[in-house]
């Protein structure tokens, strides 16, 4: 039941794979190749000075995996009700979307000691382009993390209608518990 006092995080799923959270009590972390908006999937744009940088990012950002959610905007309960997420994330209609306690959600994030914040849209072009050269970035570790709002909650405007809050871990043994 909705609690009009209280604030909602929404995640649209297939029939099963509600199942599968509501079962085990715990939503599980996706990888970049299984994102819809092709910036992502495919992806940061890292320009690297040398082939040895290349490797070393690319290799620690094959770990990152993230949580994503649709949240209501300007006071109004709308996260569950976006046409194009039941069409895109819950099987053209016919699957679920799952409504959580905001603030649970995010206690569950912090306790677990993960990233999570509201995505935000630009029409930027060069939003997800990034140089890293390890001579003035430090190792591949530490630039992702000191870039992580600009390569994970960035995204074209063209997908501002998800109105999508975001969380990210290393590795998909962080669950996070119901």
């Amino acid at each position: 039941m909705i609690d009009i006092n209280k604030s909602y995080l929404y995640h649209y799923t297939s029939f099963e794979s509600a199942v599968k959270i509501l079962t085990s009590g715990k939503l599980r972390f996706s990888t970049y190749k299984n994102l819809n908006d092709i910036n992502e999937s495919c992806g940061p744009v890292v320009l690297y000075a040398n082939k040895e940088d290349e490797d070393k990012v690319g290799a620690m950002l094959k770990y990152y995996l993230q949580l994503s959610f649709s949240m209501d905007k300007a006071g109004k309960r709308d996260g569950y009700d976006i046409p194009a997420m039941w069409g895109h994330y819950a099987e053209k209609g016919n699957g679920v979307c799952l409504a959580f306690d905001s603030d649970k959600i995010k206690q569950g994030i912090l306790k677990r000691h993960l990233y999570s914040k509201e995505v935000e849209y630009s029409n930027d072009t060069n939003q997800n382009d990034f140089l890293y050269d390890s001579r003035f970035h430090g190792n591949a570790d530490t630039f992702i993390r000191k870039a992580k709002d600009s390569i994970f909650f960035h995204k074209s405007e063209d997908w501002a209608y998800e109105q999508e809050y975001r969380a990210i871990a290393i590795s998909d043994e962080t669950p996070v518990e119901l």
